[in-house]
């Protein structure tokens, strides 16, 4: 299955980093976007890995954890697709906004 990260999620993820060097090195903010991008890229070849977020009621939409991140994703045909990258300690409903998706 082909992996296409929806622009949110890139964003996600270049703020990730950006957080990560101004809090720590560039060094470890480096390490942390390479495995989510690895854990991402995964998923193409195991589609099914994360968990279904039960409280959507929607069983393509399903999370992978990566490290302190979660990974949503959506599984589409044959395609995985990144919707949104956040940090677990954040909530759900305040990071994603499934209407944006449809």
């Amino acid at each position: 299955m082909e992996v296409t990260w929806f622009v949110k999620a890139k964003i996600d993820l270049i703020g990730i980093g950006e957080y990560i060097s101004k809090n720590s090195t560039q060094s470890k903010a480096d390490e942390v976007i390479h495995k989510i991008y690895i854990d991402a890229s995964n998923l193409g070849r195991h589609p099914n890995m994360g968990r279904v977020i039960v409280r959507i009621g929607d069983c393509t939409i399903r999370q992978l954890i990566s490290g302190n991140y979660k990974i949503v994703y959506k599984v589409d045909g044959d395609e995985v697709l990144i919707l949104a990258v956040y940090h677990s300690a954040r909530l759900f409903s305040n990071v994603i906004d499934l209407k944006d998706y449809e």
